[in-house]
């Protein structure tokens, strides 16, 4: 039997031709032919194979990018066709993540002749967006003996897409070392958490930076008359306001700094075991009666 044409549809002509075989087939005469209008030839499924999805960093969309060169499966032998069609590829979601589904639509058939089915199966990854951040700063801190780093403050996000936002925390490592100075380089973390604007922070990655860290002396001021211990530990700027007594211990081993404004007058009273060497500047230090201070080295700038 035979069609009239190849190509697919309903209702083609079928036509039967029938033979006869075998030692006798002289004797007897083949019966006519048979012709049929209820053929059909179903269009023939195929296949779009040779394509991936490729990685993205987050943008924001759902828009994927389609790589490779696709190619039918199953066309009929001795046929080729390019693969028809405007294809696209959609993220099943926006935000940062691996092994995502997509899918894929907008293939077409070559010809009538065939269907086609879509692509599936496919995943990509969408990978966190990488965000920058102005330089940081470590706050000074006094010398307290340990070498924790002092608060910091970090910079300026740059890069969010759209108008999304997310909040920034970060924290510095320890300094090498506890004494007084100034360390470069420190290694400070950040930590991105979701902002009120929409911003999710999986979807975004902020590399670690560094800063510089100060050790200083202690800083605190001494008006009228005061009780209050002192610890010279790490240096201290001790800033006389004025006359003012002080019989709180003054105990440590670091440089106090007496500095006086406009003149003035500081009376202490007590022994202090502050062992430090001790600076006056711009005013008249005086024991009262019985009073004693264990300095190693009293320096005397414009004072007494």
């Amino acid at each position: 039997a035979t069609f009239n044409s190849a190509a697919s549809g309903e209702g083609k002509t079928v036509t039967v031709v029938y033979t006869i075989a075998g030692a006798a087939a002289s004797k007897y005469r083949a019966p006519a032919r048979w012709t049929s209008n209820s053929g059909t030839i179903t269009p023939r499924a195929l296949t779009v194979v040779g394509i991936t999805i490729a990685n993205k960093a987050y943008d924001g969309g759902t828009t994927a990018t389609i790589v490779g060169t696709p190619r039918y499966l199953g066309l009929a032998d001795g046929e080729d066709f390019t693969v028809a069609g405007t294809p696209s590829a959609v993220f099943a979601n926006r935000n940062a993540g691996s092994v995502q589904n997509v899918t894929i639509t907008g293939y077409l058939a070559p010809t009538s002749n065939y269907t086609v089915t879509q692509p599936t199966g496919l995943t990509a990854t969408i990978t966190p967006l990488a965000l920058t951040i102005t330089p940081p700063s470590i706050a000074s801190k006094p010398k307290d003996g340990t070498t924790t780093a002092g608060v910091v403050t970090p910079g300026t996000l740059s890069g969010l897409i759209g108008g999304q936002t997310l909040t920034v925390t970060a924290v510095a490592a320890d300094y090498p070392s506890a004494e007084l100075g100034t360390y470069p380089g420190i290694l400070v973390t950040y930590t991105l958490a979701n902002g009120p604007n929409g911003g999710l922070a999986i979807n975004y990655t902020l590399a670690n930076g560094t800063a510089t860290g100060v050790i200083g002396s202690q800083a605190m001021t001494l008006p009228g008359d005061s009780t209050t211990p002192i610890s010279s530990v790490g240096g201290l700027d001790l800033t006389v306001s004025g006359n003012a007594s002080h019989s709180g211990l003054i105990s440590g081993n670091g440089a106090l700094n007496l500095l006086f404004q406009s003149g003035g007058l500081l009376t202490l009273a007590g022994n202090h075991t502050h062992t430090g060497s001790l600076n006056i500047s711009g005013g008249t230090l005086k024991l009262s009666a019985g009073a004693s201070i264990a300095s190693s080295l009293i320096r005397i700038g414009n004072g007494s």
